[in-house]
């Protein structure tokens, strides 16, 4: 089976080459992993997803440090796809696409190219030939046929194609004229052209097998399905042979036991053996030899060893000056051996050794590649800590809440509850009112109210939304519920007042959830301005003579896109008419830092302050 490689380094997450395959073949994928190393025995699970289409997962395997799987039917779908890897239940970033194309239906089908097809027809009917001749070569000749065809399809360019067709052509019809001079000559060229055309083709060929029943299954690309070719895979079993005579039984010829004294216990001595037993000095070691003879064969040879005791006597004369008694025995007391007459015993400071509990280092300690095991989780900032707690520490420590104001205590809501934005019915920034009331503690405020009480659903749409997210709501009193599906995060509410709510990028089952951090006020009304900006003010002077114009320029700071200008109203001092026109949509500097509007002064009079009061809106 063809495998189709790639290195992946997940520190630079540098986007690799696409992956190019033809929809439903079996081509083995494999990753090999440059800067992460997997662990042993993991558990690798493979996802991919066409577009915002559904998310498929495969089951895959850890060889060394590559991630391998061999995609089914149907994993890839037709189109671009975003490749994932997941180790151990721990999701992998990739930056991988599988480009997934259909194979053309059938030969001298509409979507075969016109200069190919006459080559491909060709293959097809020398194939066909050698099938005729020898009914072992017409599976793997039929084989090569189809061969031919996925060849066309593969190729790069039409002028490849038409070479890949023709080399297939010409091999067929070797088999063909094989065929005729012995059938295991025809099987042997259609072997030859099948392994060619699946070297050409490695990527889109299916695979014949051999099914229950005995025969060769052979993929059809029109059905899209295996089909029995009624083609057995081996010849029947012959009939079982005669029995053969029974010999005759093994007889022992010969015993001999033979011994011979030794100074090793371990290794054969050498010498001449005896078959009476030498005498053996104490101390030494007695070996026996056994021969056992049989009618056939090689004589079997065993070999047994013993030491000869010794008898101990005058081994002792004293003891740390005490003499043994009448049966030997040497009784000494503490005072005999220099140790004190008490019960004391040594502690691990009279040793220089650390106790078991407690005690200070007063040097290094080089573990020499041994492991420290049995930590408890730290507490203090010097304790030493499990690579699991270091793990998971480091993944909520990156993780980020993906909600705009996500604090209900410290809402931002510039256009007041139930404000809109443009066409939307806000309950505050960033957060969609799609039924019912939310109420706070006050009516209005410019951009805070406290302790919010939802009574219905509202709603926000993630800046960024991935496929995977781990979401969360604390609540003051009562409760609420929070769910997310394409791209949006939903709370709905009886009454309940929350406190916050979370949304964390990925599967936190087994972690420890990240404790909710509110990203401040500051922050907060930084993002939320970005989409709306409420009763902002900006004023100039402007003098207008008689039907002479004057010019006036709203400015704001930079917004995610370019906004809708709303002008609530206008301020004058002095008196007499003024009016205001848009003069120049759009920005004066648009694709820079988006800095201002101008709009037209009109009026009658001389000296006027103005004092312009708009809202601006860049509304999701």
């Amino acid at each position: 089976m063809a495998t189709i490689e790639r290195d992946v380094s997940l520190l630079q997450r540098r986007r690799v080459a696409p992956i190019y395959i033809v929809y439903g073949s079996a081509v083995q994928i494999q990753l090999n992993m440059i800067d992460y190393t997997i662990p042993e025995n993991a558990t690798v699970e493979f996802f991919a997803q066409c577009g915002s289409g559904p998310v498929y997962r495969c089951d895959g395997s850890a060889i060394g440090n590559s991630a391998v799987f061999t995609p089914p039917e149907g994993f890839f779908r037709q189109g671009d796809n975003a490749l994932q890897l997941e180790i151990n239940g721990r999701l992998i970033p990739l930056a991988i696409d599988v480009k997934c194309e259909e194979r053309i239906s059938g030969v001298g089908s509409e979507e075969t190219p016109e200069q190919v097809r006459p080559l491909v027809l060709q293959a097809q009917d020398a194939a066909q030939e050698a099938g005729a001749r020898a009914s072992l070569s017409a599976g793997y000749a039929m084989s090569a046929g189809n061969s031919a065809n996925a060849a066309a399809v593969s190729a790069e360019s039409a002028g490849q194609s038409a070479n890949a067709a023709a080399g297939s052509a010409e091999s067929a019809a070797e088999s063909a004229n094989l065929a005729n001079e012995s059938e295991t000559a025809a099987a042997e060229s259609a072997r030859v052209a099948q392994e060619a055309m699946e070297q050409t083709t490695a990527t889109v060929v299916k695979t014949p097998y051999i099914g229950d029943n005995g025969n060769w299954y052979v993929y059809n690309y029109d059905t899209k399905a295996y089909a029995d070719s009624g083609i057995r895979a081996t010849g029947s079993q012959g009939p079982q042979g005669p029995q053969g005579k029974t010999g005759d039984p093994a007889t022992l010829v010969s015993y001999v036991v033979e011994y011979l004294a030794g100074d090793s216990g371990t290794s054969v001595p050498s010498g001449s053996w005896s078959t009476t037993v030498p005498s053996v000095p104490q101390g030494q070691y007695l070996w026996t030899r056994v021969t056992q003879t049989y009618n056939t064969g090689s004589p079997v040879v065993s070999h047994s060893v013993s030491r000869m005791g010794v008898d101990g006597s005058g081994s002792v004369s004293s003891v740390a000056g005490v003499s043994p008694d009448s049966n030997g025995n040497v009784t000494l007391t503490a005072e005999n051996v220099g140790a004190r007459p008490d019960n004391w015993m040594p502690t691990a400071a009279d040793l220089g050794a650390l106790p078991s509990s407690g005690g200070t280092m007063t040097g290094p300690i080089a573990m020499g590649g041994n492991k420290v095991t049995g930590l408890g989780t730290p507490t203090d900032g010097t304790d030493a800590a499990t690579k699991s707690y270091v793990d998971n520490t480091a993944m909520i420590a990156m993780a980020e809440n993906l909600l705009d104001n996500s604090d209900f205590t410290s809402f931002i809501a510039q256009a007041g509850i139930g404000g809109k934005h443009g066409n939307q019915q806000y309950a505050g920034d960033r957060w969609i009112l799609d039924s019912g009331t939310v109420t706070g503690d006050r009516s209005w405020m410019y951009c805070s109210f406290r302790n919010v009480c939802l009574n219905g659903t509202i709603r926000q749409i993630l800046a960024a939304a991935p496929n995977t997210v781990t979401i969360g709501i604390e609540m003051v009193s009562g409760t609420a519920e929070i769910s997310y599906m394409d791209g949006a995060v939903t709370i709905t509410s009886n009454g309940g007042i929350i406190a916050h709510a979370w949304c964390y990028p990925g599967n936190y089952d087994g972690h420890p959830i990240p404790l909710y951090r509110a990203k401040g006020y500051a922050a907060e009304l930084s993002v939320c301005k970005q989409y709306y900006q409420g009763n902002l003010a900006a004023c100039t002077v402007g003098k207008v003579y008689g039907s002479t114009n004057g010019m006036i320029t709203i400015t704001l700071p930079r917004m995610r896109v370019v906004p809708t200008i709303e002008i609530k109203s206008i301020l004058s001092q002095g008196w007499g008419d003024v009016r205001i026109d848009q003069l120049t949509p759009g920005w004066t500097n648009e694709s820079e830092s988006m800095i201002g509007q101008n709009y037209e002064l009109s009026g009658d009079h001389v000296g006027k302050t103005i004092i312009v009061l708009f809202a601006a809106s860049a509304d999701l």
